[in-house]
């Protein structure tokens, strides 16, 4: 029943954060406002009622947004998580479950930017895909160690990321095997 409302729902939804992204990252203004929050929390209520992969048909994979969402994203860790995560993920008593939503439909949007069929290095403003690359991979593996919905969000980002032709080739996929690998024998010790 709600299938045949969704793109009409999500799509205005998503041009409004689209336009939000841009303004905020062209002012450097990385905080969201409340009303813009309910927007966002309108759509993490979509996807637990239908499912990430339905609602993220939605969303727009413009090859100029990936950098601002890239942005935002980066400045979107809580007040009690500014410090560096380099914790267990057991030992998240510092996780205030009120300020998921935001990341988590940044990254579920960023999965699916990642997926546009250019080389990233002509997609990277500073023209150096290893940077750009390199900021993906570490905001999926900090949101890797978080609880809920936002770990899964970042698993799919990094999946659809690391498995990108230009990526495997540029030796990306080998050093963040390599990390997570050494990461899993460290912790089993």
């Amino acid at each position: 029943m709600l299938d045949p409302i969704l793109e009409a729902f999500v799509t205005p939804i998503m041009h409004f954060l689209q336009l939000y992204v841009r303004k905020a990252v062209a002012a450097q203004d990385y905080s969201v406002p409340y009303q813009v929050n309910a927007l966002f929390h309108v759509l993490c209520h979509l996807c637990k009622v239908r499912g990430y992969k339905t609602i993220v048909k939605f969303f727009p994979h413009e090859v100029s947004d990936m950098e601002q969402v890239v942005e935002l994203l980066h400045f979107q860790e809580t007040p009690e998580l500014e410090v560096e995560r380099t914790t267990a993920p057991k030992e998240t008593k510092n996780w205030n479950p009120q300020y998921w939503q935001v990341p988590y439909i940044l990254v579920l949007w960023l999965s699916i930017i990642v997926l546009v069929p250019f080389d990233l290095t002509t997609i990277d403003s500073q023209r150096s895909q290893e940077i750009l690359v390199k900021r993906i991979i570490n905001i999926g593996r900090t949101h890797s160690t978080d609880p809920g919905k936002i770990r899964d969000g970042a698993a799919v980002l990094l999946s659809k990321l690391i498995t990108r032709p230009d990526v495997v080739r540029s030796g990306e996929l080998d050093t963040f095997l390599e990390s997570v690998t050494a990461q899993f024998l460290e912790a089993s010790d």
